[in-house]
């Protein structure tokens, strides 16, 4: 494997990562291409993640790794990197909340200001096991 770099995505990187995106059926109405952030391996994107601007701090609206490129904790290393230094509670919606549970989030009821769950496709998943999830600005512990 090359090199692994995370980052914010460029715009020569954002055709890539769009293009991920597309392929791991993560495009969505709000997506916002400046808000993206890439796992890049050599000048491939292999992993992706959009963190939205939202009422009570940030939305993490979609995250994927490449079929090629899961199992080697290149979505974790992706949220820790696109967490530091974020001084605002992360919110996202998940079918895999024991991923996020150890990253440092918590479940949650919706608060209002979040985008409603029907912009993301989420009526093709099992209501009972999407969860909304936040990690607050001052929890600082990963386990």
């Amino acid at each position: 494997m090359r090199r692994i770099e995370i980052r914010r995505v460029t715009e020569e990187e954002a055709r890539g990562a769009v293009k991920l995106m597309a392929e791991l059926d993560l495009i969505h109405s709000a997506l916002s291409v400046r808000n993206l952030w890439v796992v890049l391996e050599g000048e491939s994107v292999v992993g992706v993640a959009n963190l939205e601007p939202c009422a009570d701090g940030f939305f993490l609206s979609s995250l994927g790794v490449a079929d090629t490129h899961r199992n080697m904790g290149l979505a974790r290393q992706l949220i820790e990197s696109m967490l530091k230094g974020v001084d605002a509670d992360v919110y996202a919606y998940t079918v895999i909340p024991g991923f996020f549970k150890k990253l440092g989030f918590a479940e949650v009821s919706a608060p209002k200001g979040l985008p409603p769950k029907e912009m993301f496709g989420c009526e093709r998943c099992d209501p009972g096991i999407c969860k909304c999830m936040v990690r607050r600005r001052d929890d600082t512990g990963v386990s």
